[in-house]
């Protein structure tokens, strides 16, 4: 037993955890403007005034006004020392309804400012460790998630804890369920050296890309999506295969510094394979920086991958950056140009074999000879109807079966027919027309 609590404590403060504290960025303050309609107060009234439905539990610190207006339907919390005075200070605020944010969208959490971190990351992990500072409005995600430990109003709470305070009247007005979901809390401290991966299931990111909005295009040629990405982006990805002594601490610290573009690595599976991605993004616009600084940074490490515990390290690099007036309209222009440009090909391959030029030798009269050319299969053959193509068979009737008990057979004009068909296949040739042979035919037959 000594043993174990000694091993126990060992892993607690001496081995590195990657875990991370997400903060949930929004609270239910009616003093905070972004709950106001006229965020910067107006004059059009005297007072505070709530909206008939509050949409959740506002929470009220220290309210000074001329007069207040509370909602019909919704609850107001005063803060311990908190109180609410009438007195004429000549302002004028309008509450809007407090709407609950979803849980799985990256922009309700406090994550830094680094551009290269994944979209998925930037919610809660399974090993992280989530703080609401203050009463909140939160929609519960749309599959369960668990985390590592959940901080309500300073108070870390235990499964329990948290589940009991999920079934009170503050937890459902706080923590809203639009569909059947679960949030729990399981200890899950990641300890490995080689780092762990952010959501246990694909099915989570899925949704997290669902609240992502639509951003324009990229500002270069062949943008990239790094893996946790839910949009393309420009600049370079280096996905790195890991030794067995790998420490992904120590590799972060080995990472090249700089003011304009932002680095971030962290473990991914691609295809059940365990790797670590590095992904270099521009702070700003882009300018082929991040680009040049993964290629270097590539380069560094196939120089040496001993060095820095690993087995294999691929790039993925963007494109060159668009000018600035174009990149709303170049994938337009290429769609567009590359549609011409087929169309264009189609038709002249159209008026060349099948339209107006199709019985004119334009080989000749280019003067291309058959030398320059090759002695090629060509791609498409014309084949010419300039004569009389004769598909049948025809008997002789001088060698033909006489039938004793009918006599001979007598002679028919079908040799007459051959002859003619002969001699205007003949003419047709000679004088460079096609002959109407069937006509003629029907002549001979009636005669």
């Amino acid at each position: 037993m000594p043993a174990l609590w000694w091993l126990f404590m060992f892993n607690s403060f001496f081995l590195p955890t990657l875990s991370a504290k997400k903060t949930w960025k929004f609270n239910n303050d009616i003093l905070n403007p972004t709950h106001w309609e006229n965020a910067a107060g107006s004059l059009d009234c005297n007072g505070f005034f709530f909206p008939e439905i509050l949409g959740s539990i506002g929470s009220v610190t220290r309210l000074v006004a001329s007069e207040v207006t509370l909602p019909l339907m919704g609850e107001l919390e005063i803060q311990n020392g908190g109180y609410i005075e009438l007195f004429d200070t000549k302002q004028c605020v309008r509450v809007k309804e407090i709407v609950p944010k979803h849980w799985l969208d990256p922009e309700n959490w406090e994550s830094g400012d680094n551009v290269a971190v994944p979209d998925v990351e930037r919610v809660p992990c399974e090993h992280d460790d989530v703080v609401f500072q203050n009463t909140v409005a939160v929609y519960y995600p749309e599959v369960p998630v668990s985390v590592n430990s959940i901080e309500l109003n300073s108070v870390k709470l235990s499964q329990t804890q948290w589940q009991n305070f999920l079934q009170t009247d503050y937890g459902i007005e706080e923590f809203q369920m639009l569909v059947e979901s679960s949030i729990n809390i399981e200890p899950k401290v990641c300890a490995a050296k080689n780092g762990c991966n952010c959501h246990p299931s694909a099915e989570i990111e899925e949704w997290i890309c669902e609240h992502v909005p639509k951003k324009p295009s990229p500002g270069c040629f062949q943008p990239i999506r790094p893996v946790g990405f839910c949009q393309d982006i420009c600049g370079g990805i280096v996905t790195v295969e890991v030794a067995p002594t790998f420490s992904l601490e120590t590799f972060r610290q080995r990472l090249p510094r700089g003011d304009r573009v932002d680095i971030h690595a962290s473990k991914i599976a691609i295809k059940g394979r365990q790797k670590v991605q590095v992904v270099f993004a521009e702070k700003y616009t882009y300018t082929e920086r991040s680009q040049k600084q993964a290629e270097e940074f590539h380069a560094t490490l196939m120089k040496d991958l001993d060095k820095y515990k690993l087995k294999d390290a691929v790039l993925v690099s963007s494109g060159y950056s668009l000018p600035e007036e174009s990149k709303g309209t170049t994938a337009v222009v290429i769609v567009f140009g590359t549609l011409i440009g087929t169309v264009a090909v189609f038709f002249g391959l159209y008026v060349l074999y099948v339209g107006p030029l199709r019985d004119y030798d334009l080989r000749s009269r280019l003067s291309i000879t058959q030398q320059l050319l090759g002695q090629k299969t060509p791609f498409f053959r014309k084949f010419d109807n300039e004569g009389v193509s004769i598909a049948a068979s025809m008997v002789s009737l001088d060698k033909s079966f006489d039938n004793p008990m009918y006599g001979a057979t007598e002679p028919s004009t079908s040799d007459a027919i051959i002859e003619y068909v002969t001699a205007m296949e003949e003419r047709s040739q000679g004088k460079g027309y096609v002959a109407n042979v069937i006509a003629d035919v029907h002549d001979i037959d009636k005669d």
